[in-house]
């Protein structure tokens, strides 16, 4: 008989010795005799059910909560007022499994539990496992949400020690953040909104969600807008900005008043994929800030943005973008090669993007109330945007556009490494002119040519061993009258470089043979 059972069975006979009239003390105090260590059994049986249900509540790797149990209480915090969901999954965890064991993945997994209900409980956030290598986090969405989402980032992807290793794990966060939608839709937005974070790629999906919040730490940075809210409009679809940028023939139009950081956010684009007007108008008029030349710009602005479209290439257009028109003309561009279109809001507050223009020079600066009104516009075109055409909408502001940026030179740099030194000697339009000899024409030293047309200069590398005294050294002539040479001049500066190709070198020399 079940313990549960037998214990009815003589609840139900004490009920009825208890209730005879005739009972005498002695039964009486049998009958309780017998209800004492029965009830104890039931309190003990009790207990053990409560602890079989707290482990089943709980993670025994990570000590978060499992998925039932942070549903639960993610309710409590979505219904409470404005929220956010954020749904991570880790990179690269199943090659720890698999090359060090179950043991290793465990240990992962109970340090990055550790890490998120540590941050959970400093944000007032809830936290759960919901499987395998993935979290959960529902919280109060406030101000500098990114800037603590970036921070999760950054404590989850921290090495992580285990015995006489360190592992490391990636992370990909997904973020919703709206509190109109119902929790089930806030939940499936993350789902679909995951940043990837996969070391070496580009533009295409790393790191965490937003840099907004930076602004207080860079002057050069840009603070979201309060005019311009990023709720349920920062996407059209369920793709992560990223994945809405990376769309390999999508039309990319960047709206920001001057001064706003357009250019600086089109870094993160490869720059061939970059059509810019100020870069059409230094063409056909010497100076990117000529007004004059404002129709033939914008005439080849679109032929080449045809031609583009016309070959499935991915294209962005680094321009104002205020006035709804010339949107309309770029929409139906890309509307005529079946591209999609996307939005990339510059979030700048104006008084940023006004002092940005008040420093630069005459020729780009922007008069202060042309600045302002290019903001209203933009600030009133941002709740039709989804009706002009724009399939997707995105905040500059929720894109890792530094770290983007970033890699993408690195890129270039690794790529360029063989001339590295003379890139940063001499700068990337001297380097244009120049190639390593192979073999090379010096014994001890690798020697390289700059050329054009009929003309050649001879440089070398000098290491010699001293990290404080690595130079290039150009071929000249000896000074002396009486030596034909050759001699050697250091050379640290392309105006250096001039010098010496005049045979009128700015640095000492010294001769080879005389050693003059």
């Amino acid at each position: 008989m079940q313990p549960a059972i037998r214990t009815g069975a003589l609840l139900d006979r004490v009920r009825a010795d208890l209730g005879r009239p005739d009972a005498s003390p002695q039964q009486l105090r049998t009958a309780l005799a017998e209800v004492v260590p029965a009830a104890e059994e039931l309190l003990a049986q009790v207990a053990d059910l409560q602890g079989q249900l707290a482990q089943a509540r709980t993670c025994p790797v990570t000590g978060l909560p499992t998925r039932s149990a942070w549903t639960t209480q993610a309710q409590e915090v979505l219904a409470a007022g404005p929220a956010a969901v954020l749904l991570a999954d880790l990179d690269a965890f199943k090659p720890v499994n698999d090359r060090f064991g179950h043991a290793a993945g465990d240990a992962v997994l109970a340090a990055v539990g550790a890490r998120l209900a540590q941050w959970a409980a400093a944000e007032g956030a809830v936290a759960g496992r919901l499987g395998g290598d993935e979290f959960a986090v529902a919280l109060p969405d406030g101000p500098g949400l990114s800037a603590r989402i970036t921070r999760l980032h950054t404590l989850l992807t921290a090495p992580i020690a285990y015995r006489d290793l360190t592992l490391t794990v990636g992370a990909s966060i997904g973020t919703a953040r709206t509190a109109r939608p119902h929790r089930r839709h806030r939940v499936r937005r993350a789902q679909a909104g995951r940043h990837r974070d996969v070391p070496g790629q580009g533009p295409g999906p790393p790191r965490p969600p937003s840099r907004g919040d930076r602004a207080a730490a860079h002057p050069c940075s840009s603070r979201p807008c309060p005019s311009l809210p990023k709720g349920s409009l920062m996407t059209q679809s369920p793709l992560l900005p990223e994945e809405a940028l990376n769309l390999p023939n999508a039309l990319i139009l960047l709206l920001g008043a001057s001064g706003s950081g357009k250019t600086r956010t089109s870094k993160m684009f490869e720059p061939h994929m970059v059509l810019r007007a100020d870069d059409l108008r230094a063409m056909c008029a010497d100076d990117p800030g000529s007004q004059q030349v404002n129709g033939p710009v914008w005439q080849a602005l679109h032929t080449m943005l045809d031609a583009r479209l016309g070959l499935g290439l991915r294209t962005a257009v680094d321009a104002t973008n205020a006035n709804a028109g010339d949107r309309q003309e770029l929409i139906r561009a890309g509307r005529s090669h079946g591209a999609p279109v996307v939005a990339l809001l510059m979030g700048t507050a104006p008084s940023v993007a006004q002092a940005r223009n008040a420093v630069r020079a005459a020729n780009r600066c922007v008069p202060a109330d042309i600045v302002a009104t290019q903001h209203a516009q933009i600030v009133a075109a941002h709740p039709r945007l989804a009706k002009e055409g724009f399939d997707h909408i995105v905040f500059a502001e929720e894109l890792p556009v530094l770290g983007t940026a970033l890699e993408r030179l690195a890129r270039e740099e690794r790529a360029a490494e063989p001339i590295a030194d003379v890139r940063r000697a001499f700068g990337d339009a001297a380097a244009d002119l120049f190639d390593w000899d192979t073999p090379s024409r010096d014994m001890q030293y690798r020697t390289g040519t700059f050329g054009a047309g009929g003309e050649s200069l001879r440089v070398r590398w000098m290491d010699d061993g001293d990290p404080y005294d690595l130079r290039f050294e150009a071929l000249v002539s000896c000074p002396t009258d009486w030596c034909a040479g050759p001699a050697w001049t250091p050379v640290r500066s392309v105006a250096e470089l001039a010098a010496a190709h005049r045979n009128n070198p700015l640095d000492d020399t010294q001769c080879v043979r005389c050693d003059s």
